[in-house]
């Protein structure tokens, strides 16, 4: 078993973002700060958060007691008003890192990771805006930035020795202007993109349209986003690399340029007011990451606007919270946060007859439920490998009115990104995948994964919008399969009334309490679906319990789906009291989860899909997939919770697909198309449920996030 990780400075901005990735990845972390736990950026209840001050010998002790790394990100710091004006406060940092470095030294950790600072670099290589990016080896002859910059250079040197001398692993890392939501965001300490931010937003909320900019808004410097901070901690850290190495953005803007970008973002223009006595720092400053990229494979993922439009969002909210009234009328789409994203993956091909008709009705239904209800969502549709000679989706579908409640976004995966894939030749569109790009990319704390051909009914908009919401639940609700037959134009709640009247199947475990169970249940002959309604039957009589009745129950079910043991239609040998009969607390879990068609919707709160590390990423077809994560969820302890039948799905039936293949056909559509088979499912399913540990298939950066997508937002 791998030993704890320490983090000093959890409480901090960078500090709290890492402590999460770590938790997210499954580690064992202890999460240090000198700060009262109300002063905490992020207080995140996976770790062992202690309160110590590690300029003590004896509290860096403890902290390290019996730990496998450390990172070093505790220091007395802020913004450029900060650090000039408290040289000896910032210097004094040398005795944390000097205390855990001894401490590391005697408990003979495997890797202590030291947060340095582009503060290091000569103050005069960097007195012109125009400035090229600063490499590594610039940072010699030293002439570092006063207080701040000499702390962390001298601090590079303690690792340094402590490497040479002791055989220490120590991993040196200077950011460059880390930046994101969870920061300081006032009060002095914080840094540009922060403080022009806040700027704006009261800006926006006072309805007094000027903004005070300090300096003559021409200094320049790159500004990088805390998840890319984070990523390229981690790689270090991991790596054989001992740095100090360039964790920076190579995109420089000027601070006018800035402030434009923040102002787009919210949808304003202010007047400027230029302070020429305020403290700016040095003229210019830009990272040269060419040493990460060759030694690590590092670079952001996040340009500075997607970056910026995330920040905006937190401390509009924060500002407007704190104003303790609503703000003006916004037209960015990036604030207020949503309430829910919503999740789907699709291409504008020809899946089903007619995708794109489904898609617009999906859309157009979404709409209507907003309006409805009021319920502040993002649809974050994840474009994947988009056919080259049909339009793309953010031209094909319905767009949202200026003061929807819903936000749309477009997410695209290219076909170079697909082609990576094993069978992408025979799979077009891997949707787990694809759906995991919008999960890491989701920007409210709810995330609804559901699929582009459904309606939702009014009670289950009415749930979304209204809850109750439970972040220890996933929620499930089940799908009636309803005709294609319906005009894409035509007004929803008309839609919804066909939906209603014209369902032809059930899915799921709501169904036996479906007021149109009956009729469902037992169609008249000759009806098309007696199958159907057989498996029904044998779903009823599991649901009533005991084991000669479980026996028979099966074997009903898989008569009607042509799955029965033996010859079709006949009763399997030896007593039924043996026969797939629960016998263990796993597989009467197993028998509970609600699995049919679950991927048409599972909504999770965004903390439990990162603790499941979202949908399993094979190289597969996407069968079964969904069920796996569905029980990855309640195997982690996440309780499922199905919703009332009338809280449901509709779902327009297509003429091609997994449901309407005959037996044959399957078996041909999987010799093109692996996939995963329900009874190994099954057993990695009971597997979960029996120890409780994560599935852990995915790599640290699943959903693509390291990657840098096409985004349109509306």
């Amino acid at each position: 078993m791998s030993r704890p990780v320490v983090v000093a400075g959890a409480g901090g901005f960078i500090g709290g973002h890492l402590v999460r990735a770590l938790l997210d990845a499954g580690r064992e972390v202890r999460a240090v700060d000198v700060k009262p736990a109300e002063e905490w950026h992020q207080r995140l209840p996976g770790a062992l958060n202690l309160r110590l001050d590690l300029r003590e010998r004896d509290a860096c002790a403890r902290a390290l007691r019996g730990a496998g790394e450390v990172y070093n990100l505790a220091a007395d710091m802020g913004g450029i008003g900060y650090i000039t004006e408290n040289r000896a406060a910032c210097m004094l940092s040398v005795l944390i890192h000097a205390q855990l470095l001894e401490a590391a030294r005697r408990e003979s950790l495997d890797r202590y990771f030291f947060a340095s600072s582009a503060c290091v670099y000569p103050t005069t290589l960097q007195e012109r805006p125009e400035v090229e990016g600063l490499a590594e080896d610039d940072a010699y002859p030293a002439l570092p930035e006063d207080g701040y910059g000499w702390e962390k250079l001298y601090g590079e040197r303690l690792c340094r020795a402590f490497l040479d001398d002791y055989g220490l692993q120590t991993r040196v890392a200077r950011y460059h202007n880390v930046y994101g939501p969870f920061g300081t965001w006032e009060g002095g300490r914080e840094k540009a993109p922060a403080a022009i931010c806040r700027k704006v937003a009261e800006a926006v909320v006072s309805g007094r349209h000027e903004i005070e900019i300090w300096g003559d808004g021409q200094q320049t410097r790159s500004f990088l986003w805390v998840g890319d901070a984070v990523d390229g901690t981690l790689r270090l850290t991991t790596s054989d690399e001992p740095g100090p190495l360039n964790i920076g953005s190579e995109e420089r803007v000027t601070i006018d340029e800035l402030v434009s970008l923040v102002e787009d973002i919210a949808g304003v223009r202010l007047q400027r007011r230029y302070r020429l006595d305020a403290a700016v720092g040095v003229r210019g400053r830009n990272s040269d990451n060419t040493r990460a990229r060759e030694r690590l494979g590092w670079s952001p993922a996040t340009s500075l606007r997607e970056g910026l439009e995330r920040t905006w969002a937190w401390i509009f909210d924060e500002v407007r919270a704190r104003a303790g009234r609503a703000a003006a009328p916004m037209v960015s789409v990036a604030a207020p946060a949503p309430d829910l994203s919503v999740v789907v993956a699709s291409r504008n091909d020809a899946h089903g007859g007619d995708i794109a008709k489904r898609m617009r009705i999906f859309v157009r239904g979404l709409l209507h439920q907003a309006r409805r209800t009021g319920l502040r969502a993002e649809l974050i549709f994840v474009e994947w490998n988009p056919p080259p000679d049909a339009p793309r989706l953010h031209e094909l579908l319905p767009r949202p009115e200026p003061g929807d409640p819903l936000r749309l976004r477009t997410v695209t995966v290219p076909a170079r990104v697909h082609d990576r894939y094993r069978h992408g030749d025979a799979i077009p569109l891997f949707q787990m995948i694809a759906k995991n790009v919008g999960i890491r990319r989701a920007r409210a704390e709810r995330v609804l994964c559901t699929n582009v051909d459904l309606l939702f009914s009014d009670p289950l908009a009415d749930f979304l919008a209204a809850g109750p919401f439970d972040p220890g639940c996933v929620y499930r609700a089940n799908r009636c399969d309803v005709p294609d037959q319906f005009d894409p134009d035509a007004d929803v709640a008309a839609l919804l009334a066909s939906c209603e009247a014209s369902v032809l199947r059930r899915l799921g475990h709501a169904g036996h309490r479906d007021p149109r169970f009956e009729r469902i249940l037992f169609p008249r002959p000759p009806s098309p679906n007696w199958r159907y309604a057989l498996f029904l039957r044998g779903v009823d009589l599991l649901l009533r319990g005991g084991a000669a009745v479980n026996a028979a129950a099966e074997f009903v079910a898989q008569e009607a789906l042509g799955t029965a043991p033996e010859h079709r239609g006949h009763a399997p040998q030896g007593p039924p009291t043996a026969w797939h009969t629960p016998t263990s607390p796993g597989e009467i879990a197993f028998g509970a989860l609600d699995t049919d068609a679950c991927g048409d919707f599972m909504l999770m709160s965004k903390a439990a899909w990162l603790d499941i590390q979202g949908h399993a990423e094979l190289d597969l077809y996407s069968i079964h997939l969904d069920s796996l994560a569905l029980g990855s969820a309640v195997a982690r302890g996440f309780r499922q919770v199905v919703l009332a039948p009338e809280q449901c799905t509709y779902h327009l039936d297509h003429p091609s697909g997994w449901m309407t293949l005959a037996g044959v056909e399957k078996l041909r559509f999987l010799e093109r198309r692996p996939a995963l088979d329900y009874s190994t499912m099954r057993e990695i399913v009971l597997d979960l449920l029996q120890s409780g540990r994560r599935l852990d298939l995915n790599a640290p950066d699943w959903g693509l996030a390291g990657e840098a997508l096409e985004e349109h937002q509306w």
